[in-house]
């Protein structure tokens, strides 16, 4: 299911540590998707490197939460391996809108 294929994968990246433990800053900015209300994406990336480095984005599946504890891990892996890491919230379920067009097909 899809909570173990998460565990799977964070373990897999959690193993995958070469680099040393460096010093993180998070970030974070809100902004609007249609007329669907505001959104966020927050992350955190190595502390002083500047610009150039790789990026990474989680997304989370349909239904899953934003600002889910491991989603959070997710992402401070990935930064702590030299990445730009964000996490998106975005609109991750159909609107009754959506689902009467895809029911009426």
């Amino acid at each position: 299911d899809g909570m173990l294929l998460r565990c799977a994968l964070l373990a897999a990246v959690l193993a995958c540590s070469c680099r040393p433990a460096v010093g993180l800053v998070e970030f974070s900015m809100d902004y609007v998707y249609r007329d669907d209300g505001n959104w966020k994406i927050q992350g955190m990336e190595p502390d002083g490197t500047g610009s150039g480095l790789p990026v990474f984005v989680f997304l989370q599946g349909t239904g899953d939460d934003f600002e889910a504890s491991s989603n959070l891990q997710f992402v401070e892996a990935m930064a702590r391996r030299g990445f730009i890491a964000a996490e998106v919230d975005y609109p991750n379920a159909m609107t009754e809108y959506e689902w009467n067009i895809v029911q009426d097909q």
